[in-house]
C-alpha cells in the first residue's frame, strides 16, 4: 500500500531533487541508527513525503553531508544527518510497516506478514514507545477497517485509513514542533491532519485500482470488486481527483519556511502522474 506518494522527478530542480534524495537517505539512515539494519526495509516515499513537509514547516537548522550507502559504498551521495524530524518519521516508518504486516496476515498472506514481525518485533516495541498515545487510535481504526474489509466491497474503507493517516500526521506535527510553533496551533494542526486523511484515502484507492487484478483473480477484498475494471477505474479516479484537490487547497495554507516548492510538486504534479499510472496499468518503478 506504500510508495505511491513521490515527487515527479522531470519537473523538479536540480537541487529540489538533490534534497529530496537528501531526505530520502537521511531518514533510512536514521532508521538504521535507531532501530536496526532490518528496520530500513520500512523506509518509503510515504513517510519522506512527511518528513519534507514537516522539515519546510520548521526553521531549525539541518545539515546534508555526502556519505556512502551500503547499496553504494563507493560513490557518495548527498544525507541529510540526524534530525528530530527525520527521528519521529523514523518511528512512523516503522509503525506503518508493522502494521502493514499484520494486514498481509488477514489478506491471506500469513508467511510474508509473519516475517515482517518477526524482523521488527524489538523495534516496533521501541517506535511505540515514542507514540504511546497514537497506537490505541492506530488499532482502532484498524479494527473498524477489518470489519469494513469482512462485508461487500465499500469505499468507505479508504475513509477509515484517511483518518489513520490523519491521526498520525497530527501525532508527528504535535511530537516534532513546540507549543509555540505556528505548526502548532490548532488551525495548522487540523490543516496538517486534514493532508494526512486525504492523502491516505488517495493512497487506498490508487492501491486498490493497483491491486484490482490480483485480488480478482484470488478471490480477495477489494473496495472496487464487483465491477469491471474500467468502471472501477471510473469510479475511484473522480474522487483521487477531488482528494489532489482538496490537498492543493489545504497545503496552501501551511506557514512554510522553506522548500514549499517540492511538497507543490508532490501534491500538484507527481500524484496525478502516478494516478495516471496506475489506471494505465503501469507498475511505478524506483524514483
Amino acid at each position: 500500500m506504500f510508495g505511491y506518494v513521490r515527487p515527479l522527478k522531470s519537473d523538479l530542480l536540480v537541487k529540489e531533487f538533490s534534497y529530496y534524495r537528501a531526505v530520502y537517505c537521511g531518514l533510512c539512515k536514521q532508521i538504521g541508527r535507531e532501530y536496526g539494519q532490518a528496520a530500513r526495509l520500512t523506509l518509503g516515499y510515504d513517510l519522506t513525503m512527511l518528513a519534507v513537509l514537516l522539515l519546510s514547516l520548521s526553521d531549525e537548522p539541518r545539515e546534508i553531508r555526502p556519505e556512502t550507502c551500503v547499496l553504494n559504498p563507493i560513490r557518495k551521495k548527498p544525507v541529510m544527518q540526524e534530525h528530530t524530524i527525520l527521528s519521529a518519521c523514523a518511528a512512523l516508518s516503522v509503525i506503518l510497516v508493522w502494521y502493514k504486516a499484520s494486514d498481509d496476515t488477514s489478506d491471506g498472506k500469513r508467511w510474508q506478514g509473519n516475517a515482517v514481525h518477526l524482523a521488527l518485533r524489538s523495534a516496533y516495541e521501541k517506535a511505540a514507545g515514542h507514540f504511546e498515545t497514537l497506537i490505541p487510535r492506530i488499532e482502532s481504526e484498524l479494527r473498524t477497517l477489518a470489519d469494513i474489509e469482512a462485508g461487500p466491497p465499500d469505499l468507505s474503507a479508504a475513509e477509515c485509513f484517511g483518518r489513520l493517516l490523519g491521526e498520525i500526521f497530527s501525532a508527528a506535527v504535535q511530537t516534532v514542533f513546540s507549543p509555540d510553533h505556528p505548526a502548532r496551533q490548532r488551525p495548522m494542526i487540523d490543516a496538517i491532519s486534514l493532508i494526512g486523511h486525504d492523502l491516505g484515502c488517495w493512497i487506498y484507492l490508487v492501491d486498490a485500482i493497483d491491486d484490482w487484478q490480483e485480488d480478482t483473480d484470488n478471490g480477495r477484498w477489494n473496495p472496487l470488486s464487483g465491477r469491471s475494471r474500467t468502471e472501477a477505474c471510473a469510479q475511484a479516479s473522480e474522487r483521487l481527483e477531488q482528494l489532489e484537490r482538496s490537498l492543493d487547497l489545504t497545503a496552501a495554507l501551511l506557514p512554510y519556511q522553506q522548500d514549499s516548492g517540492i511538497i507543490r510538486n508532490i501534491i500538484i504534479d507527481g500524484l496525478p502522474d502516478m494516478r495516471r499510472q496506475i489506471i494505465a496499468g503501469t507498475k511505478p518503478g524506483r524514483l
